[in-house]
């Protein structure tokens, strides 16, 4: 506390918690103008805001403001003052100021307003508007943005007429939302579509926080919404255009295949005509590749996935039709598969499955000569390695030559399987023991 003298500004006393304040030693103050304690900068200076306060005092009595300071060492700080006048015996009018450090106070504040400014300048350019429902009195409180989204004017509100402005599709599961929030099972976040005043409609965003009581019963939900409309617009575009693309790619699918099949039906036409039993041969082993790739298209048309095939379901369908068209008996020649639910790509699902169809074949045609019964084998599976698929075809037939050099091969279905695994980008091994078995491993991520 301290006393001023009104007529000259001059400090008459102040006591010892007053010179504490500002780092004065007792009495240092006493006679000295209370504008040394006033800070002062290039707006204002120290005499010119003393003048402004003491005006102010002697004009309504007794005044609570706050004033920037300044302490002997110079460090500036704030306090909130309360003033007023009486008449000292000696001294005449005087002012009675006490002063309060309220630095700290201010500081936060001043950062509580820059995060306010920064907070509406988001909520601004986002076009993202705030309400308020105070449930127990039932009424909306909406900012401007608020009133600007749904078209109207007056930003204050009942419940019912919120909701009556929902899209009448939306409102069960916006209001299932809503209660879910309140009986805080969740948090209140949800889509909906409304009516504007104008008779638009707009899809709208909104999330909010409940605010309960002592008791913990819902009084206040404070929220945001935005406009989605130009996004929601965007996707059922791309879900439009994603259609029209599963369209197009069954279509191609469903006609690639059917070309093949008029190319497999040609052929077989052809070899019906030939009377050399090695050129038959041949026009066989095409029509069976040829076959291979349109059940890879065949597949992927009667698929949900457009995009990839599932060899648990190819391999069974390819290697029955070689069964079938090399005239073969499953009794006579048994057929063991064991195929992971690996799913391949149309790029590496075709030279995969020409593989198969080239090993097979090869079984079926020299792996059991004179013999009434044997075995063939086909495995599909992921290696412990990670992104590696390992195909394996084998047969327990009399077994080929040992030491085979893929380099020089001179049969072409050997020939396309080693061009095959190195489109791939996987190696071939092949082991001779009771059969042969062809063993290919190739990237998952390959092609």
């Amino acid at each position: 506390m301290c006393l001023v003298r009104a007529c000259d500004r001059v400090i008459v006393y102040a006591n010892p918690k007053f010179e504490q304040l500002f780092g004065y030693a007792p009495g240092e103050l006493n006679g000295k103008p209370v504008s040394l304690i006033n800070y002062g900068d290039a707006h204002i200076q120290p005499e010119t805001q003393t003048n402004q306060i003491v005006e102010r005092i002697l004009e309504v009595g007794e005044w609570t403001y706050q004033v920037h300071n300044v302490k002997k060492d110079g460090t500036p700080f704030w306090c909130e003052a309360t003033a007023s006048t009486f008449e000292h015996p000696e001294y005449g009018r005087v002012l009675v100021a006490v002063q309060q450090d309220i630095t700290a106070r201010k500081e936060a504040e001043e950062q509580l307003q820059s995060l306010s400014n920064r907070l509406s300048l988001a909520l601004e350019s986002g076009a993202i508007g705030t309400w308020e429902w105070d449930i127990l009195k039932d009424v909306h409180y909406w900012d401007d943005r608020m009133c600007a989204l749904y078209g109207i004017q007056e930003c204050t509100l009942q419940e019912q007429a919120w909701f009556e402005s929902l899209h009448p599709d939306d409102r069960a599961a916006t209001e299932a939302a809503l209660q879910a929030a309140l009986a805080g099972k969740t948090e209140f976040s949800t889509e909906f579509r409304i009516y504007r005043r104008d008779g638009r409609i707009r899809f709208l965003k909104a999330a909010a926080l409940v605010q309960r009581n002592a008791q913990g019963r819902p009084d206040r939900m404070v929220g945001i919404t935005y406009d989605i409309t130009d996004l929601k617009q965007t996707q059922e575009s791309l879900q439009t255009s994603l259609k029209e693309k599963d369209v197009l790619l069954q279509e191609i699918h469903h006609r690639v295949k059917n070309n093949l099949q008029i190319v497999y039906s040609l052929l077989r036409l052809q070899r019906r005509k030939l009377s050399d039993p090695q050129a038959s041969i041949c026009l066989l082993e095409s029509q069976n590749r040829i076959e291979s790739i349109g059940l890879i298209h065949e597949k992927l048309y009667r698929s949900g996935n457009l995009a990839k095939i599932n060899f648990a379901e190819y391999i069974p369908s390819l290697v029955t039709n070689l069964f079938s068209s090399y005239d073969v008996s499953s009794d006579q020649i048994g057929l063991t598969t064991e195929i992971e639910a690996i799913s391949l790509d149309i790029d590496r699902a075709i030279p995969c499955g020409l593989i198969i169809n080239e090993l097979v074949s090869n079984s079926l045609k020299y792996a059991f000569p004179g013999k009434s019964s044997g075995k063939i084998y086909v495995k599909l599976y992921t290696k412990s390695e990670p992104g590696q698929i390992v195909l394996v075809v084998g047969d327990d037939g009399v077994g080929i030559s040992s030491g085979i050099d893929f380099n020089q091969l001179k049969t072409l279905g050997l020939q396309l399987v080693h061009d095959l695994a190195a489109q791939l980008k996987g190696t071939i091994h092949a082991a001779v023991t009771a059969g042969t078995e062809f063993q290919i491993m190739f990237p998952r991520g390959a092609c």
